[in-house]
């Protein structure tokens, strides 16, 4: 009998963890619900990344583009924020793509300063 070679099923190199994370779980056949007819928000329920693309692994705060002022996007710690066209209120996305809060401060450096609050059983 011939022996079977099975894959490798880590990832191959730390750096490569998001990549290989990435790929495995869009593997899955998750399907998002369409908003509301009232247009609000819940928390819980999963964004879609057509709506707030991802960010690697982090936290991603979505923006409302302001009329004036800077759009650009970036980055404060664990947190990437970026400016969303036609999005009507601040949006905090978890790494795993569940809404975490909305209509939440638009200053990066708050929200990474309460993001434990933000954690199912965090500090309120």
């Amino acid at each position: 009998m011939k022996a079977l070679q099975l894959p490798a099923f880590g990832p191959p190199t730390e750096t490569a963890e998001p990549d290989w994370l990435a790929q495995r779980f869009s593997q899955l056949d998750i399907s998002y619900s369409s908003e509301p007819a009232n247009g609000a928000y819940h928390v819980g329920q999963r964004v879609s990344p057509t709506l707030v693309p991802v960010a690697g692994l982090d936290w991603t705060l979505a923006l409302p583009t302001p009329p004036t002022g800077p759009t650009e996007s970036g980055r404060s710690g664990p947190l990437s924020f970026q400016f969303i066209d036609g999005l009507e209120t601040p949006l905090l996305v978890r790494p795993d793509g569940y809404l975490a809060a909305h209509g939440l401060s638009t200053d990066p450096h708050a929200v990474v300063s309460n993001l434990a609050s933000y954690l199912p059983g965090g500090p309120a």
